[in-house]
Order: structure tokens, then C-alpha cells, then sequence
């Protein structure tokens, strides 16, 4: 039996840390309704093959003499993550050469942010000259941990080869990507991204998966009605057009729905309840999201969907689970049912929305859905099989109307993703103003 001693946190060992991302991300989408050109397999492997390279790397001597407080290696030295996306790049290139592309870039940033394509056309020389040194110190544990996860470890004498390959492939993309009229491939970069960046922080913060089970009731909502107000009054508004939004959710097939209700006609409970009950008619576990333009309104909104949780479940204190508080002013604290998390688990679980309702603003979701930034993209792909609820749409400036347009259509087929634009005077944004489509 081989006893492993090379490191990739100082209580870590790097080959468990390498299965732990690689098969966590395997496993995260087999459980995702996704639309690709790629099959889930595909997907699934080259998830997998990132995960297992990304920190390969660090199986320098000069990174375990890191580790260990020497700190007279030098931080180019040090640096792994340009050689993990070499090595990456080398296992995914006979698969499929732009897979092996988004497979490169992703470990090569996964600790920073995405760039813009063209910032990573040109590889330096001084980085071609380093990650050769680095190879050279390269410990023979590699060679062990590659073998058990069955990966290939190029040879020295092919790097140059290897580089020179990349940036070819690296050319002919750029090239078609300025020819791309879609979002596939911002999307798919993205995802495969968020992929690898989740399952890393999750093993480095918690060592094991945080999944939630789904069990909050179509029903709630119609529950807590009638406990607060009583059942239904035939000529009482507010309960004539929750019935009327509830049949006509039941009667579409569409992916971006509108939702037009004047102040005061119980648009919080109305759509909360369409969206548990969209939830039941896909039959199929999905995360929803409520977002508001403003921190101002979001109290209140959460506190009656906990209300509403913590009368119909019979409970005194309500999971993150259940519902989640997520803006910048919010406390980063997690509640399970007999845990409590602060600090960096309660920030990991708060800002990648571990829960089954999120109460959160246009800026986090937008974020999420345009942005580069690395702590942004690390829950881009919780928003798969998703039911997102836009309240107040009137306020997103009208030149973004296009740009959201355009990604939501494509992003809601691709990700399962469901989208209900809430207002009381609808913008002409999917140039629709129906009461429900």
C-alpha cells in the first residue's frame, strides 16, 4: 500500500483533495437539467479531469516547501496552477480540443478571475521557462496520484510541444468566437468554472458535500392563507387573482413568463405560491429565487415566506435551508436544523445560496449571470434547474433590456431555468405586455 505525503493544504492530502473536486463535480452534473451540444457525460468527465488536475501543481517541491513555512521559494516558483492547466489541457485534448480549451482556462484561473478571451491568446516566455523548472521539481508521488486517477502526465520533452499546440487551439478560438452569434460558449465556460471553483472552496472549507433536500410543500402558501385570513372569498380580490395566476401558470410552457399585479393585490404570496406550484408541475427539485431591486424591501418579503415555513412546518426557527437572506448587508451566518455556521462555512453556504428559497437583489443575480469575478461565478451554477422571480423589472435600466433579453432566453433552455418577470406596469423588455404568457 502507498502512503501518500504530498499536500495541498497543510491538512489536506493533495490526491484526496484531487478526488474530492474531480468527483464532486462529476456529481453535481449528473444532478443538473442541462441542454448543451455536449452530452452530460462529456460534461461530466471533462468536469471530472479538471477537478482531478487543477491542483496538480502544487506537487512541486517548491510548493511543499511553501507549505512547510520556507519562505525562501520565489512566488513564481510557487505558483501552480499554470502547469495544473497544462496538465489539464494535455488529459482533454484528445477528447475534444474546445473542451480542452474552457478545461485550461478554468484550472488556469480558479484562483483568480475569468479574463476576456484575448488576454489568454499569448503565453509569456518567462511562464514557458518557469513551468518547465516547476515540472523539473515535479515530486514522483505525481507520477503515483496520476495513476490512480488515471490521468497522463506528459513528458518533459513535450511541454514545448504541448505549449506550442495550446496556442495554436487558442488562436483558431478566438477566431471563431468572434464569428459566435450565441451564448452556449459564455455559458458553458462559465459553468464548468463555477463547477470547479465550488467543489474546491467546499472540500478546503468542509471536507464533504452540503446538499439540501427539497421538501417544502406546493402548498404552503394556500396553507398559511388560511390560517392568517381564512379560506378563500369569492369576490375578494386578492384571492381572485392568486386563483387567476395560479391557472394561468398551470396552462404555459414557456420558459420567461410576466406576471402583471397592482399594489396591494397580494403579489408576495401570488407568486411565491405560482412558483412552489411551477416547482410541482415540472416535477422536479429546483431552487427559487426572488430577487428585488432594493435591500429595503427584502426584509419584509423574507419575513413572511418564514412565517409562512414556520406555521405550516410547526417549527420555532426556520432553516437556511428552507429560506436564505442574501444581499451585502446581510449577516453571513447559516442555520441548519442542529448546526450553525459563521465565518468562512457560514459565507460559503450564505453566498452560493444552499437553500431552496433565496431572497436576494437584482445586483447578486446579475452578477452572478454577467460578471467575471470569481466569488461571483462560484454559484453560477446553482442557478440550473432554477425558478427565478424578477419583481419590480420596471427598474432595470433600459439599456441592459437587450443583453438580458437576449442571454435569459438562451441561458433559461440551456441551464432549466425558469424566468417570471413581476411588475405592475410590465416593460417592453421580451416585448410582451400580456398579464401571463
Amino acid at each position: 500500500m502507498y502512503f501518500y505525503k504530498l499536500k495541498s493544504h497543510q491538512d489536506s492530502l493533495l490526491v484526496d483533495h484531487l478526488k474530492f473536486v474531480g468527483d464532486r463535480g462529476a456529481i453535481l452534473i449528473e444532478n443538473k437539467s442541462i441542454n448543451f451540444k455536449y452530452s452530460k457525460g462529456q460534461l461530466q468527465h471533462t468536469a471530472k479531469v479538471i477537478g482531478y488536475c487543477h491542483d496538480l501543481g502544487k506537487g512541486t517541491k517548491y510548493f511543499q516547501d511553501y507549505l512547510l513555512g520556507k519562505n525562501s521559494v520565489k512566488d513564481k516558483l510557487k505558483a501552480h496552477a499554470f502547469l495544473s492547466s497544462l496538465i489539464c489541457f494535455y488529459n482533454v485534448k484528445e477528447i475534444n480540443e474546445e473542451l480542452a480549451t474552457i478545461s485550461y482556462l478554468c484550472v488556469k484561473h480558479h484562483h483568480g478571475n475569468l479574463k476576456n478571451f484575448v488576454d489568454d491568446m499569448y503565453i509569456e516566455d518567462s511562464d514557458k521557462k518557469f513551468v518547465k523548472e516547476q515540472y523539473k521539481a515535479l515530486e514522483d508521488e505525481v507520477n503515483t496520484i496520476c495513476n490512480e486517477l488515471e490521468l497522463k502526465l506528459p513528458s518533459l520533452e513535450e511541454i514545448d510541444d504541448l505549449i506550442e499546440k495550446l496556442e495554436d487551439i487558442l488562436d483558431e478560438y478566438n477566431d471563431k468566437l468572434e464569428d459566435n452569434n450565441d451564448f452556449e460558449k459564455y455559458i458553458l465556460i462559465k459553468f464548468l468554472f463555477s463547477i470547479l471553483i465550488y467543489s474546491d472552496k467546499e472540500h478546503a472549507i468542509f471536507r464533504e458535500k452540503n446538499d439540501i433536500t427539497y421538501d417544502i410543500p406546493s402548498t404552503l402558501i394556500d396553507e398559511y392563507k388560511i390560517k392568517k385570513f381564512g379560506n378563500q372569498k369569492p369576490n375578494n380580490i386578492r384571492d381572485i387573482v392568486y386563483t387567476d395566476v395560479i391557472e394561468n401558470m398551470k396552462k404555459s410552457n414557456n420558459r420567461i413568463m410576466s406576471i402583471t399585479l397592482p399594489t396591494g393585490s397580494g403579489k408576495t404570496y401570488t407568486c411565491m405560491s405560482m412558483a412552489l406550484k411551477l416547482k410541482e408541475k415540472i416535477n422536479k427539485d429546483m431552487k427559487i429565487i426572488y430577487c428585488l431591486p432594493f435591500t429595503s424591501v427584502i426584509d419584509q418579503n423574507y419575513d413572511d415566506y418564514q412565517n409562512a415555513i414556520k406555521e405550516v412546518k410547526k417549527v420555532n426557527t426556520v432553516s437556511s435551508k428552507d429560506i436564505l437572506k442574501h444581499h451585502y448587508l446581510s449577516p453571513k451566518d447559516y442555520r441548519s436544523e442542529d448546526l450553525y455556521y459563521q465565518g468562512n462555512e457560514g459565507r460559503f453556504l450564505t453566498e452560493n445560496w444552499n437553500s431552496q428559497i433565496v431572497v436576494t437583489t437584482f445586483i447578486q443575480i446579475f452578477d452572478t449571470l454577467f460578471s467575471n469575478k470569481n466569488s461571483n461565478l462560484i454559484k453560477f451554477n446553482t442557478l440550473s434547474d432554477s425558478i427565478v422571480l424578477l419583481d419590480e423589472v420596471q427598474s432595470i435600466p433600459y439599456k441592459y433590456w437587450k443583453v438580458i433579453n437576449l442571454l435569459l432566453k438562451e441561458i433559461g433552455d440551456i441551464l432549466n431555468i425558469y424566468f417570471v418577470l413581476i411588475t405592475a406596469t410590465q416593460p417592453l423588455i421580451f416585448e410582451n405586455n400580456k398579464y401571463m404568457n
